[in-house]
């Protein structure tokens, strides 16, 4: 979608109409799924059905609150919106479920709860955890996950690692199997 016209939409969109917000839905439809796949990886507590709902929450909000002299795209606007409307839903679950994968140590993304020895257990679980699902991903594996997590789309996924779009496909749901078994042990 060319950013003018995506601009145009948003601003009907904002004044009440649905058609327009119709097409944004669904124009942002596949980012809503991605991000909302990617946390469903290290999250047991909702499932995808559960996390794509609050996302397309999250992708309303974004609707009614960008500004078009924002220096981000709506894209990234959106992005992040949704993530912060699937962690916020998260987080009224449990702590340790907003935690997510990337360059960082887990340990680093946890909340601090109010008491020391519950906060040093839930980093030291989350510093299991990365280092069990670190383990147990080949490096490929990871890298395919890190890049899911950032929300690229696998299309995106395939052109970074030069790979073909259903090898990535496989890389996921494979990551999702290992990643499901650590929680069953």
């Amino acid at each position: 979608m060319i950013a003018e016209e995506e601009l145009n939409l948003i601003k009907l969109a904002k004044a009440g109409d649905e058609a327009a917000r119709d097409e944004i839905l669904l124009e942002y439809g596949k980012l809503v799924r991605t991000i909302a796949r990617s946390i469903e990886i290290v999250n047991l507590d909702l499932d995808y059905d559960d996390l794509f709902q609050v996302g397309n929450i999250g992708l309303l909000r974004a609707i009614s609150s960008y500004r078009e002299d924002s220096s981000a795209t709506f894209k990234t606007y959106a992005s992040r919106c949704i993530r912060n409307a699937i962690i916020d839903e998260l987080r009224k679950k449990s702590p340790i479920s907003t935690v997510s994968i990337g360059d960082e140590p887990l340990v680093d993304k946890i909340p601090s709860p109010i008491d020391p020895e519950k906060d040093y257990i839930d980093k030291e679980n989350a510093s299991l955890l990365f280092d069990a699902i670190r383990s147990t991903l080949s490096e490929a594996e990871f890298e395919v996950l890190r890049f899911y997590l950032d929300g690229l789309s696998y299309q995106e996924i395939s052109q970074k690692l030069d790979i073909e779009k259903k090898k990535v496909d496989n890389t996921i749901y494979a990551i999702k199997k290992k990643t499901k078994k650590l929680f069953d042990k």
